[in-house]
């Protein structure tokens, strides 16, 4: 095991949850769940609660144990070994950092050595009338904080530009073709589009610090085609020149690589690994991406961003404390152990969670803010009613009764 001894600089300047198992290969989850609903066909109602407690009393400590039992597995035969790992990059490694360098590493963060920026986004009104809210905000540990928001509308039959006097026909058949329109679930991925780009164009405005991101270095959605050719070219610029910076730490919040989680988990307080490179993990899921039309031009682009810029970003876990699980992150393959020194220290103010501090704060003052995206509900509802509109624009759902605990 190796301890990153990079951090003066900075001073200076597999097995899924009890699946079914054929061979050694797991069923796909989505098969294993369904295989159980036909297999219990009587559904249980509310004069059976006991049997239905009993389901899950008995499936935790068993799946506990299993996975127990691969923990041993993994630090003994997987961990030690990394860098022979199918898919692992020549730099993968097993590593732990003393207690020591986290005391200097959380001494750097309390001084403001470092910024982290999250964001969050609202979506309201119908496809036909709807607006977009996005706040970012960009916090550090010695009190500085800025936050950023903006709103996007969409009027649909403003942007037909017919005249509902002479051209009804047209709006007919513009209605008539579902293609023509932009269904919820477009709306919702777009707004994340926007919401993953405002945040990382936030960070970059970060200046001599190091930066902590949320989730991975690179969201899909602003690389599929709910975003546009030009948003794309937008998005690869914005984390081109991240990585280029190479002082940046995004750490996942719930990461589905089951292989990745089961490694962190392994882990134990203060250690990490290097696992592997990004580019080997973006590589298979854009050449089997469907971009047509105006997108087709974007997979050629995406393809010159993994090929020259990914493969110089690392995948990694690494663990805080005993109270908390292990995470996954992602950092430059040159300052990958200074990465996890960061992000182990700053998870560490917060045992329980085992999560970077700098991010929640960052949660916290965006969603918080009376210029929070969740504040645009409000005014979009009062602007509706001042407008004469009511509430037509709210769903069944939004309207239905008062849920009490």
């Amino acid at each position: 095991m190796t301890s990153p001894n990079n951090f003066d600089k900075i001073e200076n300047s597999q097995k899924q949850e009890t699946s079914h198992v054929n061979n050694g290969q797991a069923q796909p989850p989505i098969d294993w769940v369904y295989d159980q609903a036909a297999a219990h066909y009587k559904w249980l109602g509310v004069s059976q609660i006991d049997q239905l407690q009993a389901l899950i009393e008995n499936f935790v400590p068993g799946a506990l144990q299993n996975q127990k039992r691969f923990r041993q597995a993994i630090r003994r035969d997987i961990l030690p070994d990394m860098c022979n790992r199918p898919g692992a990059s020549s730099d993968a490694r097993w590593g732990i950092v003393s207690t020591h360098e986290v005391d200097r590493a959380r001494a750097y963060l309390l001084a403001g050595g470092a910024a982290a920026v999250d964001g969050s986004c609202t979506v309201v009104g119908t496809p036909a009338m709807s607006a977009v809210g996005i706040t970012t905000a960009r916090v550090a540990h010695d009190g500085a904080e800025n936050l950023r928001a903006h709103r996007f509308t969409n009027d649909y039959i403003a942007r037909l530009a017919l005249d509902p006097d002479t051209q009804s026909k047209q709006l007919l058949e513009a209605i008539a073709n579902p293609s023509s329109g932009q269904n919820g679930s477009q709306s919702q991925l777009m707004a994340r589009a926007l919401m993953a780009l405002a945040e990382r164009r936030h960070l970059l405005s970060v200046s001599s610090k190091w930066r902590f991101g949320h989730g991975g270095l690179v969201d899909f959605a602003m690389l599929t085609m709910a975003a546009d050719p030009k948003t794309i070219v937008d998005a690869l610029n914005v984390l081109t020149a991240i990585v280029n910076d190479r002082q940046f730490v995004f750490v996942c919040s719930q990461p589905a690589d089951v292989g990745l989680v089961l490694l962190a988990d392994a882990l134990e307080p203060r250690e990490y690994a290097v696992v592997g490179g990004l580019d080997t993990r973006l590589r298979p899921i854009f050449n089997s991406g469907h971009y047509r039309g105006t997108w087709a031009k974007s997979l050629s682009e995406i393809s010159k961003f993994v090929d020259a810029v990914a493969c110089d970003v690392r995948v990694g876990i690494y663990r805080s404390n005993h109270e908390a699980g292990g995470r996954v992150f992602y950092a430059h393959k040159d300052d990958v152990g200074t990465a996890a020194l960061l992000a182990i220290a700053d998870s560490s103010l917060q045992p329980v969670r085992g999560f970077p501090m700098l991010i929640d704060r960052a949660d916290y003052a965006c969603s918080r803010s009376v210029i929070s995206a969740s504040a645009l509900s409000t005014q979009f509802d009062l602007s509706m009613l001042g407008a004469g509109g009511m509430l037509q624009h709210l769903s069944e759902r939004a309207t239905r009764y008062a849920r009490t605990a």
